[in-house]
């Protein structure tokens, strides 16, 4: 079963039931966070912005923050929207790939210290 974005009611590529991609149980969840072993086999390679913000894991005005300068949740390194149209947005997944790559390794680095 996938996902139905809410901007505009369009079948997102995001599941929210992972068992039919991993083999395991996981459960039902509006924030199931989708797996290294999913991600690397994602059918599509840019992610609308709220497809995007469920793929790695947090929610759409979080996304729209990441980016935003002005904001104190402001992340330089959260890869930016590419223009499709004149009001239409998208995140390429393999940079979504790289800054959650990018957080494991803090992550690791700072449990190592």
């Amino acid at each position: 079963m996938n996902h139905l974005c809410k901007e505009k009611q369009l079948p997102c590529s995001v599941p929210t039931n992972l068992n039919a991609l991993e083999g395991t149980s996981v459960g039902h969840s509006d924030n199931v966070r989708a797996s290294a072993s999913v991600r690397e086999n994602w059918p599509v390679a840019s992610l609308r912005p709220a497809c995007a913000a469920r793929y790695v894991g947090i929610g759409l005005s979080t996304l729209w923050d990441r980016i935003n300068p002005n904001s104190p949740r402001y992340d330089a390194g959260f890869p930016s929207a590419i223009k499709l149209g004149e009001r239409s947005r998208a995140f390429l997944r393999a940079e979504l790939d790289d800054w959650l790559a990018q957080k494991a390794a803090e992550r690791n680095q700072e449990s190592a210290s």
